[in-house]
């Protein structure tokens, strides 16, 4: 189609006496098309008068700018001027004016077959009274791609388990679930936004596979992916919660679930001049998928982080989860009866709540780092028994020496075997045995200054940690320490001794003692 301008200037050439073919050639525009324009300045059609002739929009241009500056619409715009100021005007007119006016990037339409997506959002809905305090709310939006029938919900928060809760209301009330859900990047439905492979939450990908829906969250910085979504998001806002005439929360959700039935779905809507509860009824209910014959249980999810101690604080109890997530963040999904706690929607401790307790450690011994979890009631003796027979031995002897303290002399014991090997930790023990010393520092320095090479026949060896000597030596010290006098002493220390038998010194003991 030729431009408006573009007939303006071939009547211009006409009138200067240019021929068809030379107009063509000038404009680059077919002769066919010169010779229609020309036909009609034959028939009395002037095409400058056309141009400057006034449009109806013309008086309402200043206004219609300014109400776009304001973020009006061309629904509300189009209201505005045939309701208020009696204008006769098409809605499609003044959405071509205030899309002249706005500008912007240019999109091709994503045309969706019946039942095959839902797009969702939250947009913040303002303050209102809930449980005596002001408290800020948001608007839950699903609709529905093809036939733009919606559901609207008022909520407190944007919980996942809000979230979860206000899709399966919307599954009902729309009698069926859509194959895909177009949903934006909500932390409770997206945890990595990513370009190419966005990672939905655990719990919302669960309950999607449940029903037989797939989330495909829109790419980042791309608005026109959900656009649907976005308007829906602004319709209710314009035209439903600035109406509100009350801030009381139950009762503002009430007048949303009216305004959703009775006015949202009956309007004409302005992008597929079509009813939407029509259109609904007519071709998309049952295009979309059934729905399942029970509901889906929806769980609290909450996030922890796990202290030192290797627990999560959660209902004043603690419970326990690896010591390898110390310091961490976790998710928590509550099941009434159970607890389960996942990282990286990876399942990592299940409990038993403990529902009117308080102050209560919940704690599972594979939880625990390695060297403080309980033994089983044959690990010492099976360890001992790897190690060697003497140390089995000197388990039992250490049993019946310190019933109620052998556990930590053992633990030391098999420690030893970090810096020596089994047959030395063995030997040791077996030395030990030899000269009853059952305590876990004889056979940590037997060990350590390898005593257990020595023969039992040996003067150097251990006995109680002290050194095993011939009795005549002690005989020749008391001789020499019963002297008094300094220079006798010296004396005697001086002079070749004699050598005293052993039967000698048990003689001279005696003779002491009389």
């Amino acid at each position: 189609m030729v431009k408006e301008n573009m007939y303006i200037t071939v009547q211009t050439l006409l009138e200067k006496g240019n021929s068809i073919s030379a107009i063509a050639k000038t404009c680059k525009i077919d002769r066919k098309t010169v010779r229609s324009i020309k036909n009609k300045l034959k028939a009395g059609i002037d095409f400058r008068e056309k141009a400057t002739r006034k449009k109806k929009l013309d008086q309402w241009i200043e206004f219609i700018q300014s109400k776009i500056d304001l973020g009006w619409g061309a629904d509300q715009i189009h209201e505005h001027l045939t309701q208020l100021h009696k204008v006769n005007l098409s809605y499609s007119t003044v959405q071509r004016c205030v899309k002249h006016r706005k500008g912007g990037e240019a999109f091709a339409p994503l045309i969706t077959e019946p039942g095959e997506e839902g797009q969702v959002d939250f947009g913040y809905a303002g303050l209102f009274v809930w449980q005596g305090k002001r408290k800020k709310c948001w608007i839950f939006c699903l609709v529905l791609s093809y036939s733009r029938y919606a559901y609207y919900e008022l909520v407190t928060d944007q919980k996942s388990e809000t979230f979860l809760a206000c899709h399966r209301h919307a599954f009902e009330y729309f009698g069926g679930v859509p194959k895909t859900i177009r949903l934006d990047n909500l932390k409770s439905g997206v945890l990595s936004p990513d370009w190419y492979e966005p990672t939905l939450q655990a719990e919302y990908a669960k309950f999607l596979q449940y029903y037989g829906a797939y989330g495909d969250p829109c790419h980042q910085y791309s608005p026109e992916e959900k656009g649907k979504i976005e308007s829906g998001v602004k319709y209710v806002k314009k035209h439903c919660l600035k109406r509100f005439t009350t801030i009381d929360f139950e009762e503002a959700k009430e007048q949303v679930k009216s305004w959703n039935r009775e006015v949202c779905n009956t309007r004409l809507h302005g992008t597929t001049r079509k009813i939407p509860l029509e259109e609904w009824k007519k071709t998309e209910k049952q295009a979309l998928s059934p729905l399942p014959a029970l509901p889906y249980q929806i769980c609290r999810l909450e996030f922890r982080t796990v202290n030192r101690y290797g627990h999560i604080a959660y209902g004043y109890n603690f419970y326990s989860v690896p010591y390898q997530y110390t310091g961490q963040s976790v998710m928590v999904k509550n099941q009434g009866t159970l607890l389960r706690i996942y990282k990286d929607q990876k399942e990592i401790a299940i409990h038993p709540t403990e529902n009117g307790a308080k102050g209560n450690f919940i704690t599972q011994e594979p939880h625990k780092m390695p060297w403080k979890q309980t033994k089983p009631g044959n690990y010492y003796e099976h360890r001992a028994s790897q190690m060697g027979e003497s140390v089995l031995q000197f388990l039992e002897m250490l049993q019946k020496k310190s019933p109620d303290h052998w556990h930590r002399s053992m633990q030391g014991i098999f420690h030893l075997e970090k810096n020596h090997s089994s047959e030395s930790v063995n030997l040791a023990c077996q030395r030990a045995i030899q000269f009853k010393s059952i305590s876990y520092r004889s056979v940590k320095d037997i060990c350590e200054k390898n005593w257990f090479a020595c023969q039992s026949g040996e003067h150097n060896s251990v006995l109680g940690g002290g050194y095993y000597q011939e009795l005549s030596l002690y005989d020749d010290l008391t001789q020499i320490a019963c002297v008094t006098k300094p220079e006798e002493r010296k004396a005697a220390e001086t002079e070749p001794k004699e050598v005293i038998t052993q039967q000698q010194g048990k003689d001279f003991r005696k003779e002491m003692v009389k």
